[in-house]
């Protein structure tokens, strides 16, 4: 099942159901358990097991227990060291983001995404903190709060003292599970009851930290993560406005930002966002176009994607080291006839083409090789799968772990299925080469353009990268010019929702 075939499944379902019945303490559940459903029908395209963790080698019992202590030793840590009392700092803005989201450069991780938020707002008065999730990377140019330790263990109180809550069967329940349980066979009823705890007790959390810092707007940067749903029901709950900002590619095939078809009932609470930010002028007719009625003009702004003029404009920014990366994957680069970057996906296999192509092509030429973010934990394994590959100039280790912008300016061309970095590489002037039949219908304005090629032969992909030579620089920036637009209205948009 393709990616489009959920989304129009998930759709179907909402138009065929009254989902604005499917609520719970007053609260519209519809979004969270289509996007929940969704994810699990996604999650397995692609390789078979892809998604399947290596085993350790170790006793599961002594590894868990391992990771308690730590997990307890970091709250303690927080705790005595006065980090937890942080968010009781009044502020503006929570800006809420996960740590898979952060990048090295030089010797300090930046958030992508909200880091040079918070620069753009502070410098215009309004006061923020950014909530991180996931693992600690340090240093940091901005420290955040670490928060997925204290806001697992309180949460997970909740869910004890919630135990006998009375949602443990609502009257919508069997009919989704009729729908839900044929297209996966581990979906249970517990499973569902498990997704509905998990709101609600994570979202008690959130709610006594958003009163706490007495914040006014809250900022997200992937509303359909099951937390960062948890947390927008905490700021409606309290009135606090939500903004989603655009993190990947949108459009008409995506679950979450296209075929939403109804809108709950003016009397409960909905756990979409108050308005979404968007890259640019495409992604904004898109978000409008393909949720008629649900997501409308008033609800969509564009703030463009502030990391990329980071780094295409680095002297208009405080952030250090952008030259220097720059320069160091130029060096990486010198005396090879042409460098290939390739972005991998996490779960889609596109090894053919791409393996006999690499072999087949001249040993002058450099394959830079970049895992997923989601998947950079099994580098040995794909180190291993590459090693296979004959090819003399092979690198994993600099196209995984250097900044993706640094690599885009010292390509020659872009290789990927149809991952967003194929519009980030336009606005460095880099045609991409599409593997996948999805990335043809995606992108298939691009490839009349002549930006983008599609190949899904090994003979078709050198000849793709011969004739890549031939792409204008320029018309690749001109092409990402709907793609990326200016982002002159954040400030003031902000600045609109906090007065109310």
């Amino acid at each position: 099942m393709e990616r489009d075939e959920v989304t129009k499944l998930m759709a179907n379902y909402e138009d065929s159901h009254d989902i604005g019945e499917y609520t719970l303490e007053n609260i519209n559940v519809w979004p969270l358990i289509r996007l929940w459903l969704a994810f699990r029908l996604y999650e397995n395209i692609g390789i078979p097991g892809s998604q399947k963790r290596q085993p350790g080698g170790g006793c599961p019992l002594c590894e868990a227990s391992v990771r308690i202590a730590r997990k307890i030793g970091r709250l303690i840590h927080d705790r005595f060291s006065g980090k937890s009392s942080g968010r009781k700092k009044k502020t503006d803005a929570v800006l809420l983001t996960r740590s898979d989201r952060d990048t090295i450069v030089g010797d300090t991780y930046y958030n992508t995404i909200m880091d040079p938020i918070s620069m753009t707002l502070e410098k215009n008065g309004i006061s923020c903190v950014t909530w991180e999730t996931g693992p600690r990377k340090s240093p940091r140019w901005r420290e955040p709060l670490w928060i997925s330790d204290s806001l697992d263990w309180n949460a997970g109180k909740g869910r004890i003292l919630s135990l006998g809550d009375s949602f443990k069967n609502p009257p919508w329940l069997e009919e989704f599970l009729e729908f839900a349980k044929p297209l996966q066979e581990n979906i249970t009823r517990e499973t569902v009851q498990s997704l509905l705890h998990n709101l609600f007790s994570y979202a008690a959390v959130f709610e006594k930290w958003l009163k706490d810092c007495r914040a006014k707007i809250l900022i997200i940067d992937c509303w359909y993560n099951v937390l960062f749903l948890s947390a927008s029901l905490a700021a409606r709950r309290l009135g606090i406005p939500v903004i989603d900002v655009q993190h990947g590619l949108q459009g008409e095939g995506h679950f979450a930002y296209s075929h939403w078809k109804k809108r709950p009932k003016v009397d409960s609470i909905d756990l979409m966002p108050d308005r979404f930010w968007v890259w640019g002028r495409r992604d904004e007719k898109d978000l409008v176009s393909f949720n008629p009625g649900v997501i409308t003009e008033s609800r969509v702004f564009i703030g463009g994607n502030l990391w990329l003029e980071v780094w295409r404009r680095p002297g208009e920014y405080e952030f250090s080291g952008i030259s220097k990366e720059v320069e160091e994957a130029r060096s990486l680069t010198r005396g090879f006839e042409k460098t290939i970057l390739v972005t991998l996906q996490k779960n889609l296999d596109f090894s053919h083409p791409l393996y006999p192509a690499i072999e087949k092509s001249p040993e002058n030429q450099l394959w830079l090789i970049r895992l997923h973010r989601h998947t950079v934990d099994r580098f040995e394994e794909y180190e291993k799968q590459y090693q296979a590959v004959h090819h003399p100039h092979i690198n994993l280790a600099d196209a995984t772990f250097r900044p993706l912008y640094a690599l885009f300016q010292v390509a020659d061309v872009h290789i990927t299925g149809y991952s967003t970095c194929a519009m980030e590489a336009l606005a460095f002037g880099l045609p991409t080469i599409l593997l996948l039949e999805t990335g043809k219908k995606v992108y298939q304005s691009f490839i009349d353009k002549g930006a983008f090629f599609y190949s899904d032969t090994p003979e078709a992909l050198l000849d793709a990268i011969g004739r890549s030579g031939d792409v204008p620089h320029e018309l690749c920036k001109e092409c990402s010019g709907d793609v990326f637009s200016p982002g002159s209205r954040v400030v003031d948009v902000v600045k609109e929702m906090l007065s109310r």
